[in-house]
């Protein structure tokens, strides 16, 4: 494949050429020939996408460390990298082997969002591969995980298979299986009947959609599971987190080195889907941390860390490994980082180790600007603990906070939008007043980033049966926070970044639509669209 893809120039044609090239620092390359069951991981997105994905970097390593599995990756080509595959008639490859990927005993897709569903016809397309499950024969077994799949119906059509909840034991066992019914000469539809047979696995052509129960799913045989129970990895101690791997050619969303710290969350936000369907809460130990941070220096260059979670001010051990490892690594000029804070949670002494978020400031998600839509979606967070967190942060010298918020919750009215405002005028004000109190201490005014997304009712959370409010109330709301920041004087110091009510109303349909939503999904992506 690479020597095709030289003789025709075409790296030179495309936008970041980089991210076609494999030969990663880091990157597993095992001998074809010799593996029992060869698989590539997929994401389909662009590269500087995929390679931030923790998921696949989990997965990507356990197969690889087996010593009969071949695991590689592939990605979802820029649109001119598309297109001049197929004036050249090149099929989509794996990005160690060069191998077309039609050539895999499997392809596993990560969905991690319901609009990256086109692309996976398009990475089926240049893979030369049917996209229906029941036209295969020959072809690789397709299957997906991740946080879509918890409803799979929309793309059931077009998968063998589904892994449904955490991947790390199921990956191995999934391979065994399909080793041991090479050998013993079943064919592709008793295959999927023994996978099946895990728990975690979902096969669609085994579960009939009944329209007399609207097209909820059942199974045709008695021996199958029902509902499909997900997977769920109970020690993360056990499982390492990869500490080496591909280390990327080009700028990804993600340049550091991650340290998963804890996996679920009990807060119970009625809105979020990962919060209900990634329980029970798992913690790592600081002590397993702080050795998994020494590896990942030594195997990966990174110089930035993140401690990843869905909340993890809530990791119980936070400022104790969050200190373990500063004092192991600041000398050598690495820093730490974190992704959003709980502002009920957030420790003061914390920011002395949290380094690395100077670079891009702090982060704090309110959901709700008043505390009436916060007991509603059942957040839990004061008014006074939210101004204490950015008063806090502020004061211990961190110039740039970025605030979340989603509007279209259920029983919001106008008021609560002006409680968002509410939230950035006080913190504009107190900004001011401390400046003129001490203005050599406060030398910059404190500046807001502030996100505006849409609320999207998910499957399996507390609010999948409100409806949504309609393209134009969403856009009528945005409107209204963009006025009220111009009449209070914000615009220039509040950045306000607003989601696209259309792409809310797309994500709400697939995220709880039924089988039936394959067709539309096929129709759009012949139209166009990616």
């Amino acid at each position: 494949m690479i020597k095709e893809i030289l003789e025709k120039n075409i790296l030179n044609q495309v936008q970041k050429p980089g991210q076609y090239l494999g030969l990663e620092w880091g990157a597993h390359r095992k001998d074809w020939d010799s593996a029992k069951c060869r698989m590539a991981l997929i994401y389909p997105d662009l590269y500087e996408l995929g390679m931030s994905n923790f998921g696949i970097k989990i997965l990507y390593n356990i197969v690889n460390q087996h010593a009969d599995f071949l695991c590689d990756r592939a990605y979802a080509p820029m649109p001119d990298m598309e297109a001049l595959m197929k004036q050249f008639d090149l099929p989509l490859w794996g990005w160690e082997t060069y191998k077309p990927l039609g050539d895999f005993d499997m392809l596993g897709f990560s969905l991690a969002y319901e609009l990256c569903y086109t692309n996976i016809f398009t990475i089926l397309d240049l893979a030369a591969i049917p996209f229906y499950a029941e036209d295969r024969e020959h072809e690789p077994l397709i299957f997906a995980g991740g946080p879509a799949t918890f409803n799979p119906e929309p793309m059931a059509n077009f998968f063998d298979f589904f892994l449904i909840g955490d991947g790390e034991e199921n990956i191995i066992e999934i391979q065994e299986i399909l080793v041991q019914s090479r050998h013993a000469g079943l064919d592709r539809l008793e295959t999927l009947e023994k996978l099946a047979q895990l728990p975690g696995v979902y096969v669609p052509r085994f579960y009939k959609p009944d329209p007399e129960e609207n097209y909820l799913a059942k199974p045709i045989k008695e021996t199958l599971a029902f509902p499909v129970p997900k997977r769920i990895t109970q020690n993360l101690n056990d499982f390492s987190n990869p500490t080496n791997g591909p280390v990327a050619h080009i700028s990804t969303i993600q340049d550091k080195q991650v340290l998963e710290i804890r996996r679920g969350c009990d807060r119970g936000c009625r809105f979020c889907q990962v919060g209900y369907t990634y329980l029970p809460v798992r913690e790592r130990s600081p002590e397993n941390l702080l050795d998994l941070s020494k590896k990942s220096v030594q195997e990966s260059g990174f110089d930035d860390f993140t401690l990843l979670s869905l909340s993890a001010s809530d990791y119980t051990c936070l400022t104790e490994a969050a200190k373990a490892i500063n004092d192991e690594h600041s000398e050598n000029g690495l820093a730490l980082s974190m992704p959003s804070q709980r502002a009920d949670r957030f420790a003061l002494e914390l920011t002395s180790e949290i380094t690395g978020a100077r670079k891009s400031g702090m982060t704090f998600a309110p959901e709700a600007g008043s505390e009436k839509m916060r007991k509603i979606i059942n957040k839990g967070l004061s008014q006074d603990e939210i101004y204490k967190a950015i008063k806090g942060t502020y004061q211990e010298g961190w110039s740039h906070i970025k605030l979340y918020f989603m509007i279209g919750l259920p029983f919001e009215e106008d008021e609560d939008l002006d409680a968002i405002l509410d939230i950035l005028t006080w913190a504009n004000n107190m900004s001011r007043e401390l400046r003129k109190e001490n203005p050599k201490r406060y030398k910059k005014q404190l500046k807001l980033t502030c996100t505006i997304s849409t609320f999207v009712p998910k499957s399996f959370t507390a609010f999948q049966w409100f409806p949504q409010c309609s393209r134009e109330e969403f856009q009528r709301k945005q409107d209204y926070l963009k006025a009220g920041l111009y009449e209070r004087g914000l615009h220039k110091i509040v950045k306000l970044n607003c989601t696209e009510p259309e792409l809310a109303a797309i994500e709400s349909v697939l995220s709880r639509g039924d089988r039936r939503w394959g067709e539309v999904l096929k129709s759009i992506w012949e139209a166009g669209s990616r």
